[in-house]
């Protein structure tokens, strides 16, 4: 798997801690914060997985997301392809 160019490779059982996003930090402020809870603006978040078949390590997968939040919760988002996998 690949974060920002890093690659986590995972054995069976074993799990991955990824980055989350601090809502506190100053990348957003609270005026921002409070349009997206009010459904005034949009959050997206997206990205992809790949990853290796447990059964035949040959081959790979990819599962692929988009999500936006707008009010009360997430919604995937997208034309079909922006949310798949193999």
């Amino acid at each position: 798997m690949e974060e920002s160019g890093n690659l986590h490779l995972l054995a069976p059982g074993e799990s991955w801690h990824f980055k989350t996003i601090d809502f506190s930090s100053r990348q957003f402020d609270m005026h921002q914060l409070d349009d997206i809870g009010k459904g005034e603006r949009t959050l997206f978040f997206y990205g992809k997985v790949r990853y290796r078949d447990v059964f035949n390590p040959k081959t790979l997968h990819e599962t692929q997301f988009c999500y936006a939040h707008k009010g009360p919760g997430f919604s995937p988002f997208g034309q079909p392809g922006y949310n798949k996998y193999t």
